[in-house]
């Protein structure tokens, strides 16, 4: 009784936090009511095996269901109109795993459905989610040693994919389409190799109440980006090292970077960072490689590609460390970024660190746009 408690209070406290973070986005407000749709979903697909576990791990096909409330952007802000009024909203998804190993999931997130073709009867779209989810089964080294996959009960969870619409022109549409659904915790707790679901599904989806007219004003520029933009971040990531169920160490990031604008939607951009990761010293002592106090820093070479969408930008570095001692690999590394201008000068910074696409950290941060 006491699982199913904490299931249902990190439904309603995640719901509560997405839906507000999605419908108080840009803080403008407009007296005309946006067009609102309810739609719910079957997804179905197997556990996606790329590390090779199969031999290992009895993977089945999985079943879920979702529900989602969206609402359609009017076109009062000039980004909606760039991106062809996409729909925004918040959903809760339930897995079923079939293997006593992985158990359940249960997750909330934040979507955005952006139109790529509209015609009156079809419509094809591109879908994300980004929010948090709860797994029912988490490695344990005593009572689920064989859970190799995801080592905490809380995770990112995020889901991208295409998604066709029939009956575009009635209130009530047919859904169907094909995700592919990421949980990870950021290595803070080992092991992370990843859960990962390729699905289909199928659902309906029906608009509440009657169709709203668009926004027929000026749209507002929500924020405005210089051509040249300058910036500073400070961030910081917490990742477990080497073994499950051992130490945590704390890593501390800064970055120093220019963008150009390509446009209205997109920009380039190019950067320093600065790295400082206790957690190198771990590997260095397992190898019996002698280090100074200054083995675990960093310095790397970005490169940047991102889309803007009013106040919020969302960008992936490519990077490589300019100087090295840790990676014995190739010394590359990916970072996507989520930035919100909190005002034109100050922004909060949410971004995932990989190597090779697989998961470092989870950093937070804040940075200063000049």
């Amino acid at each position: 009784m006491k699982h199913y408690i904490k299931i249902l209070l990190f439904a309603l406290i995640t719901t509560l936090f997405v839906t507000s973070s999605v419908f108080a986005a840009d803080s403008l407000r407009t007296k005309l009511p946006r067009n609102k749709y309810l739609s719910v979903r079957y997804l179905h697909g197997p556990v996606y095996d790329h590390r090779g576990l199969s031999g290992v791990l009895d993977f089945h096909s999985t079943d879920g269901i979702g529900v989602e409330y969206l609402v359609e952007t009017d076109g009062s802000r000039a980004w909606e109109n760039i991106y062809r009024h996409p729909r925004l909203g918040a959903a809760f998804y339930y897995e079923d795993f079939h293997y006593d190993v992985l158990g359940k999931a249960f997750s909330n997130a934040v979507i955005a459905e952006f139109p790529l073709v509209k015609r009156g009867f079809f419509g094809m779209d591109m879908r994300f989610l980004a929010g948090t989810g709860y797994v029912t089964k988490k490695f344990d080294s005593e009572s689920n040693p064989d859970n190799l996959l995801i080592g905490s009960r809380f995770s990112a969870f995020f889901v991208f994919g295409p998604q066709f619409q029939f009956f575009m022109n009635r209130p009530q549409r047919l859904l169907a389409g094909f995700n592919f659904v990421h949980w990870s915790n950021g290595a803070m707790r080992l092991p992370n190799l990843g859960l990962n679901l390729m699905q289909w599904h199928i659902g309906v989806q029906g608009r509440i109440g009657g169709e709203k007219p668009r926004f027929q004003g000026e749209p507002v520029e929500t924020i405005v980006y210089n051509k040249w933009q300058k910036y500073v971040t400070a961030a910081f990531g917490v990742r477990e090292a080497n073994q499950p169920e051992g130490p945590k160490y704390c890593i501390l990031s800064t970055t120093a970077g220019i963008y150009r604008m390509m446009g209205k939607r997109t920009r380039i951009g190019a950067g320093l960072d600065f790295f400082r990761d206790p957690s190198q010293l771990k590997k260095f002592g397992n190898s019996g490689i002698e280090y100074s106090d200054g083995s675990p820093c960093l310095l790397g070479l970005h490169f940047a590609y991102g889309f803007c969408f009013g106040r919020t930008t969302a960008t992936l570095h490519l990077g490589g460390f300019l100087f090295n001692e840790i990676y014995d690999e190739l010394p590359i590394y990916d970072r996507l970024v989520i930035n919100y201008h909190i005002t034109p000068h100050i922004m909060a910074n949410l971004g995932l660190r990989t190597y090779f696409m697989r998961a470092e950290y989870i950093e937070w941060g804040v940075g200063y746009v000049f």
